[in-house]
């Protein structure tokens, strides 16, 4: 053994020697000595001795490699495999001494392999572990334990397979583990709590809780344990041992975000780094509570109304770091975690009760007013950035964001929409209320304050449109609204205030949505907010009147209104605010707008719409093209094939200008977005492309109805799939004059086989 180990010894300095002549027989060498027994707790032992420090890192990486390639088989093996786990926690788990950071992280790791390929050992290592956690004065093994805590359970996601893994799951860890939790996470808030430790506590705190979540929470709540548990038989002891387990694992949460939260409070304003380190863990133990909710939601009953207690004080309590971003994501995900309690995500009778008991009726209008005053009134910041980039704020605060629980808007949206939803009766009085708290007649010498709380309870009611003004026995008519006030208020007839002016316009567009705006006012609503596209110079304005048009077009009544020469007007205004649109999303938006109006032109109007067009193409096709703008160019061409298709055979006058400009440009940009599957995004200008080439050549030819092009064009996507119909859309796409093809009766049953 000794001679082993002095052999050995030398290897390890050689494998760290620069000249590849040294280095490479030295691993060579030592690749065979995994073979013998005892050669893992050799490495171990040098690993611990008086030897230079990288040696003994070398020791421990070797021995890591050498337990991750390799488990252990036979009786020697495993009993070396026993004693290399004992050591290693003791070693990286005791109160001896501490590691290197660099050698702990080695340890660590080689526990979680011994963990994973000797299920055996789990109880012992967790033993340890918890041992570590519940130490009181030692901060420093804390630290160590979490770490060790959650590589070994990364391992046991990772390598673990699902059987074995429940097996483990269930058996190994019980209340002890919990309880050590708990303990550390406590231990942990009440090291902080000292003035004299906060600066050397401060990363241990995160690292050791952090490490904690990471280990105790996602392996119960996300992965292969979870999937598994569908392969046990329900009712069995192994099902209710692993529900018991996970639940005690969700209560372990909540109290460890509680004890968090409540800490807030004690610390001293000026302790900034450290409120938003706490920030942050509470963050993570949110992301955990929410995922583990929407999984297992009856496991929650006895936890509802202290959630909704946490996230009420975190999402309506004022804060010292109001714009934190770590503070604002808190608050934004507490907002979203109090809708996520009321989704349907359980008929346990438990959990809705307590969910329906823990928002009584002045709680919720509490909720309400907070909601709107806070989080819907525009603030002075948000008039800055108007000022600033009308155009980004405008995005901002009326696109529906991906990450809307990173939000606080958006989240408060939500949350005062399912509030209304639940609540109806006690949510409508309140904005009711709030509606005729305000002024009836805005006016500039009310000031800017007045007018952002003006702002806010529009911004409400426009989200509540439907509950508040779709039903008679609520005693409030849009129609009676909009002609008194909203009218003159969009107009800016009564307020230069644009932010009120754009949240008004966009209350409109939600009373179309919600159907709450009768036949009669439909048109008057209409022909006020293109008035107010027309006149304004705010970007902002403009940009909310583009997005109430259309869903005033899209939600137009049946009852018929002519508004063909407004169209007209409002047509040539959107082309002429294209060029100024810097962001996609506007863009896209002021394109799919001017394709509904073209829908909605007579054919007495089509002759001044198709000069509009004509004037206009050119410089817009040419900035989207030499701008390399694929997502703009294939809208622009979605609205001339939908232009094409209206028009029918009168649009020869506009195919004989464009298809010039078309044919020199199109080919290149084909080229360059080909590809063989439509769903792809370099089909962005291909599939467009090939629809109104199709549209120009089928409404040209002889005896087509409209109709029948229009569902031919339609199926285009479809038709270059297939390789026996995509050379017929070739030979209909490559003519050099579109206006002389006639398309055959055997193309177009061809086409006709395959129309939805």
């Amino acid at each position: 053994a000794l001679s082993m180990h002095r052999l050995v010894v030398g290897l390890l300095d050689g494998t760290g020697h620069p000249d590849g002549k040294i280095r490479g027989p030295a691993e060579n060498k030592l690749r065979e000595f995994e073979a013998k027994p005892g050669f893992r707790s050799c490495l171990l032992e040098i690993g611990m001795g008086r030897v230079p420090d990288a040696i003994r890192l070398a020791a421990f990486v070797k021995l890591k490699n050498s337990l991750r390639s390799s488990g252990f088989t036979g009786r020697s093996f495993t009993e070396e495999g026993v004693h290399l786990r004992r050591r290693l926690c003791t070693l990286a788990l005791g109160d001896k001494g501490v590691l290197p950071k660099p050698i702990f992280r080695q340890a660590s790791e080689s526990i979680s392999f011994l963990a994973a390929t000797q299920s055996r050992g789990w109880e012992e290592i967790l033993d340890h572990i918890c041992g570590a956690l519940e130490s009181k004065t030692q901060r420093r093994r804390v630290h160590n334990a979490a770490i060790v805590c959650m590589e070994v359970f990364e391992r046991l996601y990772d390598d673990v397979i699902g059987g074995e893994k429940v097996k483990i799951l269930s058996g190994a860890i019980g209340p002890n583990v919990f309880r050590a939790w708990r303990l550390a996470i406590k231990n942990l808030f009440d090291g902080l709590r000292n003035p004299n430790e906060r600066s050397a506590y401060l990363v241990e705190l995160s690292e050791c809780a952090r490490a904690l979540t990471d280990a105790l929470v996602w392996t119960l709540v996300k992965g292969s344990a979870i999937e598994s548990e569908r392969e046990i038989t329900p009712g069995s002891p192994t099902r209710r041992l692993l529900q018991s387990t996970r639940g005690e694992c969700y209560n372990t949460i909540v109290e460890g975000l509680e004890i968090l939260v409540s800490g807030l409070a004690s610390l001293e304003k000026r302790e900034r780094p450290l409120v938003e380190e706490i920030y942050r863990l509470a963050i993570q133990l949110i992301k955990l509570i929410t995922e583990a909710h929407k999984k297992h939601a009856c496991l929650f009953s006895r936890n509802v109304k202290k959630c909704a207690r946490i996230f009420r004080d975190l999402s309506l309590s004022k804060v010292t770091y109001t714009e934190d971003e770590h503070v604002i994501e808190l608050r934004s995900r507490g907002l979203h975690f109090l809708t996520e309690l009321h989704m349907n995500y359980t008929d346990d009778e438990r959990y809705i009760s307590n969910v329906d008991s823990s928002f009584d009726s002045s709680t919720v209008k509490k909720y309400v007013q907070v909601l709107v005053e806070r989080y819907l009134v525009p603030t002075p910041g948000d008039l800055k950035e108007w000022q600033r980039d009308p155009e980004s704020y405008w995005i901002n605060r009326s696109t529906n964001m991906i990450g809307r629980h990173l939000h606080p808007r958006p989240s408060a949206e939500a949350l005062l929409c399912m509030l209304c939803i639940r609540y109806e009766s006690v949510v409508l009085p309140v904005l009711r209320s709030m509606l005729l708290s305000l002024d009836t007649k805005s006016n500039n010498a009310q000031g800017d304050r007045a007018m952002m709380i003006k702002s806010g309870v529009y911004h409400a009611v426009g989200l509540c449109a439907a509950e508040l003004m779709g039903q008679a026995d609520n005693g409030f008519s849009f129609d009676q609204w909009f002609q008194t006030t909203l009218r003159d208020e969009i107009l800016n007839k009564t307020h230069s205030f644009n932010p009120l002016t754009e949240r008004t316009i966009s209350l409109v567009g939600e009373a179309a949505r919600a159907e709450v705006m009768s036949w009669r006012i439909w048109p008057v609503a209409l022909e006020t907010v293109c008035t107010a596209l027309s006149n304004s110079r705010d970007f902002g304005v403009q940009l909310a009147s583009i997005e109430c048009i259309n869903h005033l077009l899209e939600n137009r009544p049946k009852t018929p209104s002519n508004v063909s020469k407004v169209m007209t007007m409002l047509a040539g205004v959107l082309l002429g605010l294209l060029p100024h649109a810097s962001e996609i999303e506007t863009q896209r938006l002021i394109l799919r707008t001017l394709l509904a109006v073209i829908e909605q032109v007579k054919t007495d109007s089509h002759e001044d719409l198709v000069k509009t067009i004509q004037s206009r193409f050119g410089p817009l096709w040419k900035g989207f093209t030499s701008a390399g703008n694929s997502a703009m160019v294939a809208e622009l061409l979605g609205v001339l094939e939908g232009l094409v298709l209206v028009l029918g055979a009168r649009s020869r006058p506009l195919t004989e200008s464009l298809l010039p400009i078309l044919n020199q440009t199109l080919p290149a940009l084909k080229s360059k977005s080909h590809s063989s599957h439509p769903s792809d995004t370099s089909n962005l200008v291909s599939i467009p492309s090939n629809r109104l080439l199709l549209a120009i050549a089928l409404t040209q030819a002889p005896n087509v109805d409209n109709d029948i092009a229009k569902a031919l064009v339609a199926t285009v996507e479809y038709v270059i799939t297939l390789p026996k119909l995509s050379n017929q859309v070739k030979r209909l796409t490559s003519k050099s004059d579109f206006l002389e093809l006639e398309v055959s009766l055997q193309t177009l049953e061809l086409f006709a086989l395959i129309a939805p």
